[in-house]
């Protein structure tokens, strides 16, 4: 920062280039016009700044006293300044930290959703501005700033549904702008990305390469795993993937390969009744979804899919009488109500709690295994289960009929 004769480039800024200001500021050949208190008060950067002394020389002028004599910015775009001057002079806008309120007395406060939601059709460039101001804010000490900043963007994120999808600069910006604030602000944001990537509104390749730099491991786990589902045609077609990149996500494509045709031989016989029926009744229906041709048409990576299916599937084969097609003879024995209602909470516990599970470890899968690294394994069964059923191709298609339920009185 340092004084810099006008050049004949250098032009005023329109929007903040006040003529009551009293402090010019030269970033790249733009010139700015603002008050030196405003800044002073909300940075503590300018406000070090502007209070060293200046030259003994009583011909001298100060840095930013005209346009002649700038305070010369260096490594500062436009854009960005010019986003943080909208912050510390913007009249009406919604705050979602109330320390600014007090550091920044010409700001009033005002409800923060109705101002996210104004002209939602604007909320990317919106958001797009909110980033872009954070790099000035955070390298100039606009403390309250960065952090209003970053809290707006993270708000409107959070909104449902989703007003936009992140794509890769906004989430890579994104992160590098929590990141500088600390760690609990990253972890916020990634908090963030993580709901709004489980939505499908941020573009995964962002996380994935953003992981290189600030690897959160629940975040970039499910972004691998999200952009591994696309497959392999869409990996050879990002070219800003790197070979490292690609390792991982055929190392993950393996890994849940094997983990899916291990958790399929594996029996989630419920604890709520050790009745011998029903845990034979159990393993048959497992065994009948584990074949179905529902659970087979996806891909055996796909773990995500393939539990839901399961779910859905076992949820039928209990609530419904279910036939063979040419015998119409019943694939499952009739269960007492309580044992059925207890199969049906089994199979909604245990395969949510497995879903939850995966998305928490999906990082190890996505790990290439070597002598000290294997992916770990998830276990559907209990202590008393049954394991080890074999695949079975029959029995494929059936028919399903609605189970009658009769009261004897």
């Amino acid at each position: 920062m340092t004084a810099s004769v006008i050049a004949p480039t250098n032009v005023r800024d329109e929007e903040y280039y006040f003529e009551d200001g009293s402090l010019v500021i030269l970033v790249d050949s733009t010139l700015f016009k603002v008050h030196r208190t405003r800044l002073t008060k909300a940075s503590a950067v300018f406000s070090d700044m502007l209070s060293m002394p200046f030259s003994d020389c009583k011909d001298a002028q100060p840095d930013g006293s005209s346009d002649e004599q700038p305070l010369l910015l260096t490594g500062d775009n436009t854009a960005d300044f010019r986003g943080l001057l909208w912050a510390l002079y913007v009249e009406r806008v919604t705050l979602s930290c109330p320390c600014i309120a007090s550091s920044l007395p010409s700001y009033s406060a005002h409800d923060l959703t109705a101002f996210l939601r104004k002209d939602g059709h604007n909320a990317k460039t919106k958001c797009d501005l909110l980033l872009r101001l954070c790099t000035p804010a955070h390298k100039y000490a606009f403390g309250n700033i960065e952090s209003w900043a970053l809290h707006l963007i993270q708000d409107f994120l959070d909104c449902a549904p989703h007003p936009f999808t992140c794509d890769v600069q906004f989430t890579t910006d994104f992160l590098r702008a929590a990141h500088l604030c600390g760690a609990s602000v990253l972890e916020l944001a990634a908090n963030v990305l993580y709901k709004a990537l489980e939505a499908g509104a941020v573009d995964p390749v962002g996380i994935v390469l953003a992981s290189d730099t600030f690897y959160i491991q629940k975040l970039a786990g499910l972004a691998y795993y999200r952009l591994m589902t696309q497959g392999i045609a869409t990996w050879l077609q990002i070219t800003s993937l790197s070979d490292a990149h690609r390792t991982r996500l055929l190392a993950g494509h393996h890994n849940l390969g094997v983990e899916w045709r291990r958790l399929r031989e594996s029996v989630c016989v419920p604890r709520a009744h050790a009745s011998r029926c029903c845990a034979t009744t159990w393993a048959r229906a497992w065994q009948l979804a584990t074949s179905s041709s529902r659970v087979r048409m996806h891909d055996p990576s796909n773990i995500l899919e393939l539990i839901a299916s399961m779910r859905d599937q076992l949820r039928e084969l209990l609530e419904y009488d279910v036939m063979t097609p040419a015998t119409q003879t019943l694939l499952l024995a009739p269960l007492p109500e309580r044992c059925n209602a207890a199969l049906l909470q089994s199979n909604e516990v245990r395969l949510n709690h497995a879903t939850d599970w995966y998305k928490q470890h999906f990082a190890a899968f996505f790990t290439p295994i070597g002598p000290n690294h294997s992916p770990p394994q998830y276990s559907l069964s209990s202590p008393g289960g049954l394991h080890m059923l074999q695949d079975i191709s029959h029995e494929n298609s059936f028919s399903v009929r609605r189970r009658v339920v009769t009261t004897v009185t």
